[in-house]
């Protein structure tokens, strides 16, 4: 072939490559039928293989057109719009996703997402229904990396959505319940399974919100189940697990989430939005059995607002055999509040240096913090209180070497000698003898001893308390300051005064010690302050524990008692300065961490969302998933309701909502535009971290596994330049 005849054929080739390469295509569903035949409609199944293998469902007119090597989206228009949602109920199970696809029920009209901070006012018109197909709803298999599924309602399968591919988000779905949000209409096993890398559960903004919730037909389901080595660095945030849509009644699943291998996931976040809600499950909360993951922001036990009980039946959060964990945080919306759950706030069992940290763990049945395996787990800055609701009376702190039962008591300290030769959960470490507390000048000061490894510096960590536990040792309502001190070659140490700012002490002293491992003790006695001050009595809601295993405790609420109300919470203001008075012994060298927690007194405003209108965003496809443009951030115009001087009332951990915005995203090409609402986000309570604590973070993000994509407009630029050389090739003479 000649130069001359060579150039039209390279120049066809060209332009047919360009073409190709032009962004996906959408296919429109028509029909809630489940058949699979050239009828003039196109089907969810049609769509899904037409997507797949990017040819059309058949000839007739209104078939599902072709799908493109780019990412495509379906979407939805039933012939006749649907007054209540649409249902499909497939016949046989749906087949599984194979390409980069958006599958958007929001593209019904009349579907429109969520737009609410706190509940979910999103109208959902396109329900899944496995009744008669059981199996698998959605399956993301290989090759689907960088899928999008959301505005669905998918119930009554087996697992709702399997995720074996990598980068994908879902997002503004109902798992498991009708499309009201209000009923139960469970899957048989997990409502979302995945074993695959670096995928998104929620998200940031209102509209990203799942209600993931009813897996409790069978036992040690989950709302999320996140299993296999594959299964590392996930994100899940922003979602409500185990409530209702308004995330402020039970539809429990088993376990809210449940990651059993892999790990390395971020569970809430500190982002605005971030927080997931785990509440009303039948079991756990949350319940760990791998390693690296941070666990930030979330409310496990109460509902949306924080001023309920929402209990999970058995542990706020348990962690099984993994380590390495972070469970909150002293940061901006780094602490969980993990409260009335029906058994212990939070269970470490086996493996070693996992941190619980900066939590408000308040009102659960059997206790707040039991270790019952391994060491180095590091319990520091935590408002830890009120947790002996259940007979005999349970701790702030458990150390528990034989594992029994939460109810084993306080253990007591090995002297030796020498002392603290003992081994077992956080290596049985001593707890602090406190002699003496008092406060005076603004300043609260405790003294003491400890016996414990010989010549070893030691942290301790000093709290001040409304009541005192009926045990007589604990708990830690509210955390003043560290201190770390040395013990001699004997293992003795004198302490104090050790002083530190308060506005108020509250009337018991308590404290613990860290050994250098992060291994913490349990809480000591607790001592009366001289000079301190009592309380306010207030009420505190009673959730009665049930141990049936399938049933999820009901809360009782005491009469005329104040819930948790998220505003103008006084409660201790610590100034940076403080001053250490004591009388110098000759052993033990004392260094005093500054800072105590700042608890300022805040109003609630009162939030009005004026939302600028906006236009639909353009979809930009990426590698692993698309990036959507966020949109416009509504104008807010905050009110606060005008309050009195308040009765103090000490509650750690309460939030203060400082209204922010959050843009929401718009995740598909010709769906309906996402507004963005006003967000109000929790200012935690600012609590001094340790001196010497090290926290272990969440680990590292893999690459995508999944087939990578180009953005519209880079596939634009590829198809002009090919076009352009096409055209210069047929120039040529």
């Amino acid at each position: 072939m000649g130069k001359t005849a060579r150039a039209p054929f390279l120049a066809f080739a060209l332009l047919s490559w360009a073409a190709s390469l032009s962004a996906g295509v959408v296919i429109t569903v028509t029909s809630t039928a489940d058949t699979a035949a050239n009828d003039g409609v196109c089907t969810l199944s049609e769509a899904i293989t037409s997507a797949n293998t990017n040819a059309a469902s058949g000839g007739a007119a209104g078939e599902c057109v072709a799908g493109a090597v780019s990412l495509d989206a379906i979407q939805f228009d039933i012939t006749g719009g649907c007054a209540v949602p649409c249902t499909i109920t497939p016949g046989t199970a749906l087949p599984s996703i194979t390409a980069p696809v958006i599958v958007d029920g929001y593209s019904q009209p009349g579907a429109s997402a969520n737009t609410l901070a706190v509940g979910n006012d999103a109208v959902l018109k396109i329900e899944l229904n496995g009744t008669t197909a059981g199996g698998v709803g959605l399956t993301l298999a290989a090759g689907s990396g960088g899928s999008t599924i959301r505005g669905l309602v998918v119930n009554r399968f087996a697992t709702a959505i399997l995720v074996q591919s990598a980068g994908n988000l879902l997002a503004g779905n109902f798992i498991g319940i009708d499309p009201t949000g209000t009923i139960a209409r469970g899957n048989t096993s997990h409502a979302i399974e995945i074993t695959s890398t670096s995928n998104t559960i929620g998200g940031t903004t209102p509209a990203a919100r799942n209600v993931i919730s009813g897996s409790d037909l069978q036992q040690a389901r989950a709302g999320i189940h996140l299993t296999g080595s594959g299964a590392t660095a996930n994100t899940i945030h922003g979602n409500y697990i185990g409530t209702n849509a308004a995330g402020a009644a039970a539809i429990p699943s088993w376990f809210g989430i449940l990651s059993e291998s892999g790990g390395g996931h971020a569970i809430g976040g500190t982002a605005a939005g971030a927080r997931n809600v785990v509440s009303g499950n039948s079991n756990t909360g949350v319940s760990l059995s791998s390693s690296n993951n941070t666990v930030f922001g979330n409310f496990i036990g109460v509902n949306a607002t924080n001023t309920a009980p929402l209990p999970n039946g058995n542990q706020g959060l348990r962690i099984d055999s993994g380590s390495s964990n972070v469970i909150g945080g002293t940061g901006v919306n780094e602490p969980n509040v993990i409260s009335f759950n029906g058994d212990i706030g939070v269970r470490i069992a086996f493996n070693g240096n996992n941190t619980v940290r900066g939590n408000t763990i308040r009102g659960n049945v059997d206790g707040g913090v039991q270790v019952y395996g391994g060491s180095g787990h590091l319990i520091r800055s935590n408002a830890i209180f009120e947790n002996s609701v259940s007979t005999p009376p349970n701790l702030g702190i458990d150390i528990d070497p034989d594992g029994s039962s939460p109810d084993d008591g306080v253990t007591p300290n090995d002297l030796g000698p020498p002392p603290d030769t003992d081994t077992g959960p956080n290596d049985v470490q001593n707890f602090p003898v406190l002699t003496a507390a008092s406060f005076a000048g603004g300043m609260v000061s405790f003294s003491g001893t400890l016996a414990s490894t010989p010549s070893t510096t030691f942290t301790l960590e000093f709290f001040v308390n409304g009541v005192c536990d009926p045990s007589g040792f604990g708990e830690g309502e509210v955390p003043v300051g560290t201190a770390q001190v040395a013990t001699d070659a004997s293992g003795n140490v004198t302490f104090g005064p050790i002083a530190f700012a308060v506005a108020s002490p509250l009337q018991f002293a308590t404290a613990t010690a860290t050994n250098p491992g992060n291994s913490t003790s349990e809480f000591s006695q607790c001592l009366a302050i001289a000079g301190g001050v009592t309380p306010t009595p207030t009420s505190t809601p009673t959730p009665t524990s049930t141990r049936t295993p399938t049933a999820t405790p009901t809360p009782t609420i005491t009469p005329g008692g104040p819930t948790l109300t998220p505003s103008f919470t006084p409660t201790l203001t610590a100034t940076p300065t403080q001053t250490l008075t004591s009388t110098p012994t000759p052993t033990p060298t004392v260094t005093i961490t500054p800072g105590g927690p700042t608890f300022t007194p805040t109003s609630t405003p009162t939030l009005t969302a004026t939302p600028t209108p906006t236009s639909t965003p353009t979809l930009t496809v990426t590698p692993g998933g698309p990036t959507f443009t966020p949109t416009p951030t509504p104008t807010l115009t905050a009110t606060p309701t005008p309050t009195s001087t308040p009765t103090l009332t000490i509650t750690p951990g309460g939030p203060t909502f400082t209204p922010t915005s959050t843009p929401t995203q718009t995740i598909t090409p010709g769906g309906p535009t996402l507004t963005a609402t006003a967000t109000a986000t929790r200012t935690p309570t600012t609590i001094p971290p340790s001196a010497t604590a090290t926290v272990i973070g969440g680990g590292g993000v893999p690459p995508l596994g999944s087939i990578p994509t180009l953005s519209g407009g880079m596939l634009a630029l590829l198809a002009l330049g090919l076009a352009a050389a096409a055209m210069a090739l047929i120039r040529r003479p």
